[in-house]
């Protein structure tokens, strides 16, 4: 299937859930990708990376499938779904650099590189792997039963050219996420997205340590202005973040009626660091709407 054609069902209407996307931001942050054990499964007994793959990454360990890991050295472990009652959650770690870092020292951008992708890369596999099986299954009628229908999807790209700055970032949010926003957004959601963001970046950059004066200062903030017109801003250039692709008033109030999908664009997402902190950010707004 195409993807022009896999995109078109998939907004369309009501599709059973394949994976969501969460966060947990207790004393351990992670991303999490929920998803049925069977499509984990079916995942895993591919070679989902190549040994060239693993040679332009340059990572030293082999990528890992096993019941409990998934990725490289020991980056994400598999645990039961919280958010879904039988299925398993891949739950990548983003460890907290604050224990290495001294008050007067910033990790810069070259030493942050390997720690940030060996979060992306798999999590890039995992993602890419379960898009491309759920279009094998749809031709094919192929679903999970469950109460829930899918949310969104992501589209990651770890581009490795010029420094990791091309990481691009994209997203469509579908009808149900839509319908729900319709009726669930309020400066709670705002804030608890924006939390989100900052924790996942701040851990993994330790260059700021006042959360009042990030939020002020460096916006790391949610703005929902409606279902179909949101905005994810993130600390770095000019306007880092992701907007709705439906700017025109009218347009927005034509798609409203319908509760109709659209799609979220990156600006100026040059750092791995900011994709995943956008990244989680919707995670929590995907985990808040099927909990």
């Amino acid at each position: 299937m195409s993807d022009y054609c896999y995109m078109a069902i998939m907004k369309k209407g009501e599709v059973p859930a394949y994976y969501h996307m969460g966060v947990s931001l207790n004393d351990a942050v992670s991303l999490d990708i929920h998803m049925h054990p069977d499509s984990l499964e079916a995942i895993s007994t591919n070679r989902v990376v190549s040994s060239r793959q693993q040679n332009h990454y340059e990572f030293s360990s082999e990528f890992e499938t096993s019941e409990k890991s998934w990725g490289f050295d020991g980056v994400a472990n598999i645990v039961d779904s919280q958010l879904v009652e039988g299925w398993k959650a891949v739950k990548y770690k983003i460890p907290n650099l604050a224990s290495v870092k001294s008050d007067w020292y910033t990790p810069s951008h070259e030493e942050l590189l390997p720690l940030s992708v060996s979060i992306s890369v798999p999590l890039l596999v995992l993602n890419s792997a379960i898009n491309e099986k759920h279009k094998r299954d749809i031709p094919a009628g192929i679903t999970h039963s469950n109460d829930s229908l899918q949310h969104m999807l992501v589209k990651l790209n770890t581009d490795k050219t010029a420094g990791y700055s091309a990481s691009t970032f994209s997203a469509s949010i579908l009808s149900p996420l839509v319908e729900w926003l319709s009726d669930n957004i309020s400066p709670e959601l705002e804030e608890g997205i924006s939390e989100s963001m900052y924790l996942v970046d701040s851990q993994l950059t330790q260059s700021r340590t006042n959360k009042e004066s990030i939020f002020a200062k460096f916006g790391y903030r949610a703005r929902l202005k409606s279902a179909q017109d949101i905005h994810f801003d993130v600390a770095g250039a000019d306007a880092t973040g992701l907007d709705s692709a439906y700017r025109n008033s009218w347009v927005q109030d034509e798609r409203a009626i319908t509760n109709e999908a659209y799609d979220l664009v990156g600006h100026n997402i040059d750092r791995i660091h900011q994709q995943l902190a956008l990244l989680a950010g919707l995670a929590y707004m995907n985990q808040k709407a099927i909990g």
